[in-house]
């Protein structure tokens, strides 16, 4: 009995003691527990201070503190709506801090929708900005419990990131349906275009003004604290989404100055910079790598580095070429995230870098075996394009396209599989591509080198001209000399020229429009760059002459006239064309609009010796002796020594002056020598023989008699030139008015094995000249045989078509003929509209050429310089109150228009002198001192105030370039006594 007792008594004491001991081992363990809840509740890792947390409340509920750490570690661990819901309790406990809790609501529903977008579904937008929008409510009603002044500044700063993050929703959105629309241009459903085109409007408005007010706000933010990354990061992404590049950029440059900078502003501003290509269509420079590199480097970051520091550094050293930095920060982020597609497209581009081709490739297809995700496919094209094999090339385009599959507007991959296709010769869908790119960002260097090379190689001369046209009225863009040098130089087919100049002009504006072109022209065959220099030549002269009130007079325009008698004394004497057809053009030829074009550009560029040297050449060229003359005469003054399209030699300088001073046995000599330093010259660049040496050349041949030198010289620039039809129509002329009509038809048959289509043309002018229409007729049809419809040839024929139809008074033929060309050419269409009228002008049916010009000036689109060429035409064929009405119809539509106004006035002062002096003051008031209204004011004022216009044109007579010739030459006139009465007709009304 006594042991059972003592039995129990011992269990009893060894419970007794176990429950002490447990008891103290528990508050023992209860103790460190809670001791490492203190030390864990300031720990960086958000899921040990939420346990803390946690355990602290568990002891007392009511610590508010413990609370609001556990709700901040929620927000960090994505937790948001526990975040929230901790965050409402504390409202409701704790009314005392009211504004902070309802700060980190806001901050819980930003972060969040930060993330959302971040891994948004592109499948359901709509879905996604629903819940945005309504997170954002969220945002603005917890706003409201922020009243104190104190917190103005944060309030506002709320308001722009509210803002932001609607706006990234948006623009998620945006990206969706313009890949929808996209797609939809591409299948052609007219119906879905229209509904997501309206679509995409009104999301690109609501982007629009939610950014004009983050600009608006944030600027007013910084103002007041300067230095605050917050603000800036926000403004710096808005004026990116704005397309305000060079803003963003100087935002960006002046975080550099800054003392302190939060690291996942820099990592994420720079990160940004590097990424402008893809994301909103602009290149990366040289300039934008350099200043993320200085963000990333900055001395003075402050806060915890994240994945996005890590991910710009990568992107960083792949910019600049660091392989082996980037591979080790990828594989570091890639151990954590296996299928981390950035990471992995980064160390795919290391492995680029250094040729690892076949490694790269096996990185990027283990991912597309298991997701779809448009960037890896994108890197994976340039692995597969950069390995060699054609097979590769086939599979690299194919990436590519499954890039584009996914996302139609991502930028680099089209970019990179037009360049491809171009380059495998498939230039047709290379050119199918290139109008979704234009959409994205016309203006890219890259858009703007493939639009001409692939309209280069196609002859697209309607692109060609565009591409001209939108570079030129570019705010971006400046004309400077070298341009126009380069197009002098096409205009003569002076291939070392023009790559001379390029290369010159490359370094400092490698994406001009003139660069590019000339670089891909110089490539290109004889006859090819024939057929494409004149529409480049026609888009510079229309930019340049585009102002019509810097022109003294109004557009003079062709009419049938007689044989000009040659001038004794004159070089060109004996070279004067053949017939009258030659002299005036319903089209203008190459070469006079080159020449207008470079007048234009020396009055602009006086000082300039290779335009005013260009200008020279090309009236040599048209045989306009007495302007050449005086643009030597000018070109001494500019040039001392040297002239700079001569390769610094003087040679052409020389050349030109012997030859226009009639020094004409000099002339050899200094061609020969110019040929002799060629042949020593293996480097195109040095070469100074070129088009204007071998015209001399022949044209003393010419004035020798010398048949062999003829032959020979003329052979030598049609083989160097073979649309050179100058050159042709100088050496038969020539041989036809010495009664040689053997001797002019058997160099035609010698050109026709150089080009037989030059000599049919040259053949078809001899035979309108000698008024045989019909052989002029059978030689063109051999011209455009194989021609396209739209080519610069069919331009060219058709002049020769239309006039030979007019020899045979078959006047409807010949407006057909330009009709039909007009409506197979889609550059500088206007000429060749006008040319219907001018023929009707010509053949003296002038009721009928007004009405062509009544319907073409109708257009309020046309451009100024258009509508200034038409109501000059009009001026010629209408009655003067037609004309006004015209002109006051025009107004209507484009109010204060100058050369409206001057017309209008014109038209006026047969009724009303002093209204018609009025309208010109207003245009005067409006432009002063504009030579072209000071000049129909002295037209205005001749009769009845000759001493004002005598003041006028002295005043004018003072300028340089047209202006000043043309007022002097006006004033002459008034100064020499009357001729007698002139039977001239009144061309005011043509008769019918």
């Amino acid at each position: 009995m006594w042991k059972r007792q003592i039995i129990l008594l011992v269990c009893v004491l060894a419970l007794v003691l176990g429950i002490g001991w447990f008891m103290s081992w528990r508050q023992e363990a209860r103790r460190i527990q809670h001791e490492t809840y203190l030390v864990q509740i300031n720990d960086a890792d958000p899921y040990k201070r939420l346990l803390a947390a946690e355990g602290l409340i568990r002891r007392d509920s009511s610590d508010h503190a413990r609370r609001l750490i556990r709700a901040t570690a929620l927000i960090e661990l994505n937790r948001h709506a526990e975040a929230r819901e901790e965050l409402q309790t504390l409202i409701v406990l704790d009314k005392g801090n009211l504004e902070d809790y309802a700060a980190l609501q806001i901050e819980s529903y930003l972060t969040e929708a930060h993330k959302m977008v971040a891994g948004g579904d592109r499948q359901r937008t709509d879905t996604l900005v629903e819940r945005i929008e309504a997170m954002m409510t969220g945002v603005t009603s917890q706003k409201a419990l922020i009243t104190s002044v104190e917190q103005d500044y944060e309030v506002q700063l709320i308001e722009a990131r509210r803002l932001d993050v609607l706006v990234r929703a948006h623009r998620f959105a945006l990206e969706s349906k313009s890949v929808d629309l996209t797609k939809a241009r591409l299948s052609g459903v007219q119906q879905t275009i229209e509904t997501l085109g309206l679509e995409v409007a009104e999301i690109q408005k609501i982007v629009v003004d939610h950014d004009a007010a983050i600009v608006a706000t944030c600027g007013k933010l910084m103002k007041e604290k300067p230095l605050d990354a917050r603000p800036a990061a926000l403004l710096f992404h808005s004026h990116l989404r704005r397309g305000e590049f060079a803003a963003a950029r100087a935002l960006a440059q002046g975080f550099t100055n800054w003392k302190e900078m939060p690291v996942e502003t820099a990592a994420a501003v720079a990160d940004a910079l590097l990424d402008l290509e893809t994301s909103f269509g602009e290149p990366v420079t040289a300039d934008d790598v350099k200043l993320a590199g200085q963000l990333l480097d900055h001395p003075g970051k402050t806060g915890k580095a994240g994945i996005t520091l890590d991910l710009a550094r990568a992107t960083h050293a792949i910019a600049i070429g660091d392989a082996q930095t980037a591979m080790d920060i990828a594989q570091a982020i890639v151990t954590k995230e296996w299928l981390h597609a950035r990471a992995l497209c980064i160390a795919a581009k290391a492995h680029l870098l250094v040729g690892n081709y076949a490694q790269a490739i096996e990185i990027l297809q283990k991912y597309t075996e298991l997701k779809s995700e448009p960037m890896v496919r994108y890197t994976l094209g340039l692995a597969f394009l950069a390995a060699p094999g054609d097979r590769q090339i086939s599979l690299g385009q194919s990436a590519l396209r499954d890039c584009l599959e996914i996302e139609p507007n991502h930028l680099p991959a089209r970019l990179r599989l037009i360049e491809s296709l171009a380059t495998s010769g498939f230039v047709i869908e290379a050119s199918d591509d290139i109008q979704i790119v234009e959409q994205i960002n016309p203006d890219h260097p890259r858009v703007l080198a493939l639009k001409v090379q692939l309209a280069m190689a196609t002859e697209d001369l309607g692109t060609i001209a565009k591409a001209i046209e939108q570079q030129l009225t570019s705010q971006a863009t400046k004309l400077v000399p070298v341009d126009v040098a380069m197009v002098i130089g096409m205009a003569l087919d002076d291939v070392p020229r023009v790559e001379r100049l390029a290369a010159e002009s490359a370094t400092t504006q490698p994406n001009s429009i003139f660069v590019l072109l000339s670089e891909r022209w110089t490539k290109l065959d004889a006859i090819r760059r024939a057929r494409i220099s004149p529409v480049i030549v026609r888009s510079l002269q229309a930019h340049l002459d585009g102002d019509p009130l810097s022109a003294p007079l109004r557009p003079s325009f062709p009419a049938l006239g007689s044989l000009k008698p040659a001038v004794a004394g004159e070089p060109s004497a004996a070279h004067e064309p053949l017939e009258p057809f030659t002299q005036n053009h319903f089209l203008p030829r190459p070469l006079t609009v080159a020449s207008q074009m470079a007048d234009l550009a020396v009055e602009q560029w006086p000082a300039d010796a290779r335009l005013v040297s260009g200008a020279i050449e090309l009236n040599i060229w048209r045989q306009r002796i007495k302007e050449a003359r005086q643009g030597m005469a000018h070109l001494e003054m500019v040039a001392k020594s040297t002239v700079q399209t001569g390769g610094g030699t003087g040679s052409l300088r020389e050349l030109m002056a012997a030859y226009l001073q009639g020094r004409f046995d000099d002339v050899p000599a200094i061609v020969a020598q110019a040929v002799a330093h060629d042949k020593d010259q293996k480097d195109a660049k040095n070469h100074i023989f070129g088009p204007t040496h071998r015209l001399l050349r022949l044209d003393m041949a010419l004035r020798s008699q010398d048949a062999k030198a003829i032959s020979e010289s003329l052979s030598a620039m049609l083989i160097a030139h073979p649309w050179t039809e100058t050159a042709l129509i100088m050496a038969v002329t020539d041989a036809i008015q010495r009664d040689q009509s053997d001797r002019a038809f058997a160099m035609l048959g010698n050109a026709e094995q150089i080009n037989p289509q030059l000599a049919s043309l040259t053949r078809a002018r001899l035979n309108l000249g000698l008024g045989r229409a019909a052989e002029a007729l059978m030689e063109i049809e051999r011209v455009v045989a194989h021609e396209g419809a739209a080519s610069e040839i069919r331009r060219w024929a058709a002049e020769v078509r239309a006039r030979a139809h007019l020899l045979m008074d078959q006047q409807s033929l010949a407006l057909g003929v330009f009709d039909l060309l007009a409506m197979s050419v889609k550059e500088h269409r206007m000429e060749i509209a006008m040319a219907s009228a001018d023929v009707l002008m010509a053949y003296g049916k002038g009721v009928a050429a007004g009405e062509v010009i009544s319907q073409l000036v109708a257009d309020a689109r046309n451009p100024a310089r258009e509508v200034d060429q038409l109501l000059a035409r009009a001026e010629a064929v209408m009655q003067p109150s037609r004309v006004r009405a015209i002109t006051e119809q025009l107004l209507t539509y484009r109010a204060n228009d100058p050369v409206l106004m001057l017309y209008q006035a014109a038209a006026m002062a047969h009724e009303d002198d002093l209204v018609a002096e009025r309208v010109i003051k207003t245009v005067i008031s409006q432009h002063a001192n504009a030579p072209r209204a000071m000049m129909d004011m002295a037209r205005l004022m001749r009769k009845i105030q000759p001493d004002e216009t005598r003041r006028i044109y002295t005043e004018l007579a003072k300028r340089s370039g047209r202006v000043g010739v043309a007022a002097r030459l006006l004033l002459e006139e008034m100064n020499r006594p009357p001729a007698a009465p002139s039977s001239a007709a009144n061309v005011e009304e043509l008769p019918e």
